[in-house]
């Protein structure tokens, strides 16, 4: 019975146009990522400016959890900032951004994808082609955004 009398109210809010919380967190995240930089709103997070546009992305929210959970694999984040806010009092929104048909967007195309605590996609490498945000949505600000470590950029060689 309670199915039943809850699938109308559904109904309703896709009619309406409503979102669920998640897309309502990642909508906040993607505008905010495209806040040009400024005194105010530091580079650290904004949209890199060697990434692709946002929306060739396949975009994978993980929910809000501590930027220290060993499930995360973020292994270019040396630790967290000064600034941010203590993991053991303040939750954070993880996302980890894949080009779309490029390694670890699993065939998806662009787009959102919210999934479980632990897993996100795993990708060490690869420079822009993955981009790392964190969101804390107490503060309604992003922590940091940044792409993996890009291991096709060699040095100048010296003469």
């Amino acid at each position: 019975m309670i199915g039943r009398t809850l699938a109308p109210v559904g109904v309703a809010l896709a009619l309406a146009g409503c979102t669920w919380p998640e897309d309502r967190i990642a909508d906040r995240i993607e505008n905010l990522l495209m806040t040009p930089a400024s005194p105010e709103v530091p580079a650290i997070t904004t949209w890199p400016p060697d990434a692709a546009p946002l929306a060739t992305y396949v975009r994978f929210y993980q929910p809000a959890g501590g930027y220290d959970d060993p499930t995360l694999p973020l292994t270019t984040i040396a630790g967290p900032m000064p600034d941010w806010p203590d993991e053991s009092t303040r939750r954070v929104v993880v996302a980890v951004y894949v080009r779309e048909n490029g390694y670890g967007s699993e065939g998806r195309p662009a787009g959102r994808v919210h999934v479980k605590a632990g897993e996100l996609p795993a990708i060490f490498h690869g420079g822009c082609e993955v981009v790392n945000v964190i969101y804390d949505p107490k503060a309604d600000a992003i922590l940091g955004v940044w792409c993996n470590y890009d291991d096709t950029v060699r040095p100048p060689l010296e003469a």
